[in-house]
């Protein structure tokens, strides 16, 4: 229990030796001490029972009891009630059994003949201030196992999806190649077609974020390659799969650089989705690279509904989906995309912005930095 500093503390005292009960309750009166409500009892059971009914902030515990004596006082008391931070009362002869006390899970332990006011007040601070930071311990521990088995699961469940997944999809499309097909079963077969590719996405995206939240950041292959050519090529699969949308590339310069291919080709994919899932089906997506001295970038520009400017400052973030209208009713993904363009970016050394207005639609644009050895064409 976190008591609020005008808020008494309750203390719980587990005696039965009412000249040490009157002296005790003395010593919470001193100045010394921090306000305190005693709360007094002579046996274990009851003890547990008191402090099952109401918040206790510290136990002071007697090893001496009409209904437990030694360390079984201390191990009934502590096995019942774990988190109550609790201070072992002994006499000279028992050190040994306080200091196995101490072993087992007590905060500390006094020798009734050397208490006073002050070593009390003390001892039952340390031992609320050493409790609570434990548990805030075992409380960020817990946290932390659960969010990695959570991806671990993930991670796991994502790749176990790929082998099926990628029969679907390889099924679908030697069926669009036949030419006996008819039109109805045609499109059938293309929404498999485009349905697999959404799920394929949504794997990888699942698969590349549970690498970085573990540590395993994103593995780039860099090769020299052209920043047109991967547009080009991420335009045209695009369009093979949404063949409703129309999706404008204008270059202006190859961008040749050392890049890893596939992430590029991947942020592009991304922005290029989140662009159509979020704009009216008769608007094009844009794309439109530019080639500089020291740098090449890509702008992806959609037309639908402005983002909020306060969701702005967090689109980056995983799990994040921008509330605006998806294009044909098409389902909102995981809200992975973004966050994982963001971070293939950033690996490259680079960065991406966002601009969105009513009058200009949504702007993603990338910039890719280039020194002179890879800014050529390689020969």
């Amino acid at each position: 229990m976190v008591t609020a500093p005008d808020t008494p503390l309750r203390v719980l005292l587990v005696e039965d030796n009412h000249a040490d009960v009157r002296l005790m309750r003395e010593y919470l009166r001193e100045p010394g001490f921090p306000p305190a409500v005693l709360i007094h009892v002579e046996t274990v059971g009851a003890a547990i029972a008191a402090a099952r009914k109401e918040a206790i902030d510290a136990v002071l515990l007697d090893l001496s009891l009409p209904d437990a004596q030694g360390l079984d006082a201390f191990t009934r008391l502590h096995g019942a009630l774990p988190e109550a931070p609790i201070v072992v009362l002994t006499g000279l002869e028992d050190q040994v059994t306080a200091l196995r006390a101490l072993q087992g899970g007590a905060q500390d332990y006094l020798i009734k003949a050397e208490v006073t006011p002050a070593l009390l007040a003390r001892a039952v601070r340390y031992a609320i201030e050493r409790s609570r930071l434990e548990a805030s311990r075992k409380r960020e521990q817990a946290a932390a196992q659960a969010a990695e088995l959570r991806e671990q699961f993930i991670a796991i469940l994502s790749h176990d999806l790929n082998g099926p997944l990628s029969s679907i999809a390889m099924n679908a499309a030697l069926l669009i190649e036949k030419s006996d097909l008819g039109e109805r079963e045609l499109r059938t077969v293309v929404r498999i077609s485009r349905s697999a590719a959404r799920m394929g996405r949504m794997i990888r995206d699942l698969l590349d974020f549970t690498r970085a939240r573990l540590g395993g950041g994103f593995d780039l292959s860099r090769t020299p390659c052209a920043l047109a050519e991967i547009c080009t090529q991420v335009v045209e699969e695009i369009e093979t799969s949404h063949p409703d949308r129309s999706v404008h590339l204008r270059v202006a310069g190859q961008g040749w650089g050392t890049w890893d291919a596939d992430r590029i080709a991947q942020v592009v994919s991304n922005l290029i989705s989140n662009g159509l899932r979020h704009s009216p089906l008769e608007t094009p997506v844009q794309i439109v690279l530019r080639d500089e001295a020291a740098e090449a970038s890509i702008e992806v520009t959609n037309h639908g509904d402005p983002v909020d400017p306060e969701m702005l400052a967090s689109i980056f973030e995983p799990y994040v989906r921008v509330r605006a209208r998806a294009a044909g009713g098409e389902r909102q993904g995981l809200g992975l995309g973004l966050y994982i363009a963001h971070q293939i970016v950033l690996a490259h050394g680079g960065r991406i912005d966002v601009r969105s207005t009513a009058g200009t639609g949504t702007t993603f644009q990338v910039v890719l930095p280039r020194n002179a050895a890879t800014g050529a064409r390689p020969t």
